[in-house]
């Protein structure tokens, strides 16, 4: 009760559990992977994330690594620091300027490093809606459109991302996906 779920999980004597995180709150997510939390979810949760974080559970228990660069995270360099912010904790990439900008909660990430490259590398998760956005699939909350053919896409939170015309029909296609599984 006096401490912290990062705490909690630091002074966990062996052998130590699998953890996943459930938070309102993004600031302790790199100590968490830190700690090799097997994921750290950011509320609302939704059942989806809860099923990937508990097959992630599954998996570590199987002894099955996670695989390749994508275990790593993206990594974020400022200055003399260097972090690997976790994909599950991104909700959309926009551009400003030469960087792109990841948004977690309430902070914001930058990266220089062309857009297309990013889209690729964060996987099925996310998908590039306009030449400068990227939104993550399941904090997508409402579509409406607009005359031009071009839309909006709400996300949680409220924020406003721009679906371009010529994203659409896979953005769509997407979210179909989505609905059915």
């Amino acid at each position: 009760p006096d401490g912290t779920g990062v705490e909690l999980a630091a002074n966990w004597p062996e052998p130590c559990p699998a953890f996943v995180f459930i938070t309102a709150e993004p600031d302790h997510a790199v100590d968490a992977f830190a700690l090799e939390a097997a994921d750290y979810l950011l509320k609302p949760i939704t059942a989806e994330g809860l099923a990937r974080a508990l097959d992630r559970v599954r998996k570590r228990r199987a002894g099955i690594a996670p695989a390749g660069p994508a275990a790593a995270g993206i990594e974020i360099r400022d200055g003399g620091r260097t972090l690997w912010l976790a994909r599950e904790l991104i909700d959309y990439v926009d551009v400003a300027g030469h960087y792109l900008c990841l948004h977690v909660g309430r902070d914001v990430h930058l990266l220089r490093q062309p857009i297309g490259d990013l889209a690729a590398e964060l996987g099925a998760d996310f998908l590039r809606v306009h030449r400068s956005a990227i939104v993550r699939l399941d904090r997508v909350r409402a579509v409406t459109a607009r005359r031009n053919g071009d839309a909006d896409i709400a996300l949680d939170g409220g924020v406003i991302v721009p679906l371009s015309r010529s994203y659409r029909e896979p953005f769509d296609a997407a979210m179909r996906g989505r609905n059915r599984g």
